[in-house]
């Protein structure tokens, strides 16, 4: 455990205690943080020297220390983990000889220090230190044989504006003001939940290729499952499944009926083309089965989203989207074909030929069927016959809508370009929706998508980068096969 005397201008001079990084100073899971009386008697005199920011600094220290004062533990814990924070009070010292004849006790820095070496004696087992950003108190530590620490200088309170800085402040605001007749724009990436995005991650399960003994076992589990069928039912069958029991309905309205057994063409081209092209289907199926499962996980969807939050739209925009390192972009269609890919199933074996019984219209049926196909094309609208030319109009040009440049890419690549006449300001967002695919034949690490924006009346074109985390993971390919069959 790690124990600390605060000096007074940790309280005064920092930041408030919850805001600061205690894991830069110390590598314990537990900080005990201890103040002492001397530096309370400081607190309250600071409260009325007239410096408003120490005294407005010096009442919130007394506020926090009465607080705690009069809560049932008289301490307050600002953190609650990585590492935990505790903040009490030192135990009461009355120092009736000085350890050290160079100490005025009369100070509060020397005062602090004695009592920090008291403390330290009376708890051997605890690791006990001073806190301090002043120099004075470092050096008189060091001459007691007392460890210190030295505050960073990030943990300081910025120094309160001068003159001088009021008057950039004030110049920098009438800035601010001129620039807001200009674009601004804003990029933001969320994932296909619409949740902000912050690092795109891919995990990768990788399928190794089956081998050629595998792929046989594989193929020869699915002829067992799907026999080649050598029954064809040539001759005909007693009776018909489609009649019903009891009259015969069919044979009373002029019907004949005859059965026809598969021909031989039929069943020769099931034996001889069918059932072999299906076996050779199978085989190509489980030859590119680690491909297709492995696939669906090198792609990566999420969207950029592009506002202009100014006062004035932006002219001529570019909208660019870079990936490298081996990274592509895939080509999105408008209705995203991708998420429409029919499931990944093993190929269906052929319907073997089979025997059917024949029917021919009764009298009444050849006249009905006659009376249909004259009044569907009596009827049929003029129009229909019309072709519609709409798809060769060429499309208006909207100033205000986003457009490929040059064209719609239809291969990965690892750049889209955009451009807009006129991006309109405070009319929401401009969505895009992006797709990122690793190659199959390469391993990558971390890599970097990037948006950028630029337009006539921008100042500098605006960037905003997304990491792209790439994680793999080995599959059993053998396994994952077996349970398609």
């Amino acid at each position: 455990m790690k124990t600390l005397y605060l000096d007074t201008n940790v309280l005064i001079q920092c930041r408030k205690l919850e805001q600061l990084p205690w894991q830069e100073i110390s590598k314990d899971e537990n900080i005990v943080l201890l103040i002492s009386r001397p530096v309370q008697e400081e607190i309250d005199r600071m409260k009325h020297d007239g410096n408003s920011r120490r005294t407005k600094r010096s009442r919130a220290a007394t506020t926090f220390i009465r607080e705690m004062m009069l809560s049932e533990t008289s301490k307050a814990v600002i953190r609650g983990s990585g590492p935990n924070v505790e903040v009490g009070f030192a135990p009461p010292v009355s120092l009736k000889e000085n350890p050290f004849p160079f100490l005025d006790l009369s100070r509060s820095d020397d005062r602090i220090i004695a009592e920090a070496i008291f403390y330290r004696d009376q708890h051997p087992g605890e690791d006990v230190a001073l806190l301090t950003h002043d120099t004075q108190p470092m050096l008189t530590s060091k001459h007691c044989g007392l460890a210190f620490i030295q505050v960073p200088d990030e943990w300081l309170l910025s120094p309160e504006p001068d003159d001088r800085d009021k008057k950039i402040a004030e110049l920098e605001n009438k800035l601010q003001k001129f620039e807001k007749s200009y674009p601004v724009i804003k990029i933001g990436y969320s994932d296909v939940s619409g949740n902000p995005l912050h690092v795109a991650s891919m995990h990768v399960r990788c399928y190794s290729a089956l081998s050629k003994q595998e792929i046989e076992e594989l193929v020869g589990l699915a002829l067992s499952h799907h026999p080649v069928v050598t029954d064809f039912a040539v001759s005909e069958p007693r009776t018909n499944p489609a009649s019903s029991a009891g009259i015969d309905t069919m044979k009373l309205l002029g019907v004949r009926q005859r059965y026809e057994p598969p021909t031989g063409e039929e069943i020769s081209k099931y034996t001889e083309e069918l059932y072999p092209a299906w076996v050779e289907s199978v085989n190509v199926f489980f030859k590119s089965l680690p491909g297709h499962l492995e696939s669906p996980t090198r792609e990566y969807c999420f969207s950029v989203s592009i506002e202009n939050d100014g006062y004035s739209p932006a002219e001529h925009v570019l909208v660019e989207f870079n990936v490298s390192g081996g990274l592509f972009l895939m080509p999105i269609d408008d209705e995203d074909k991708s998420a429409k890919a029919s499931p990944l199933v093993l190929p269906q074996p052929p319907n073997s030929p089979k025997g059917r019984w024949i029917q021919g219209l009764s009298p009444f049926e050849s006249l009905a069927a006659s009376v249909r196909a004259f009044e569907g094309f009596a009827t049929t609208p003029f129009n229909r016959v019309l072709r519609d030319f709409s798809p060769f109009q060429p499309p208006k040009h909207d100033k205000n809508a986003f457009y490929w440049k040059p064209q719609r890419p239809s291969r990965p690549t690892t750049t889209w370009v955009f451009e807009c006449d006129e991006f309109r300001h405070k009319t929401g967002e401009e969505v895009f929706k992006i797709r990122i695919m690793v190659p199959g034949d390469r391993r990558l690490g971390n890599r970097i998508f990037e948006c950028r924006v630029s337009a006539r009346n921008l100042h500098d074109p605006i960037v905003c980068s997304l990491p792209v985390k790439v994680e793999y993971e080995n599959q059993d390919s053998f396994a994952t096969a077996r349970s398609f069959v």
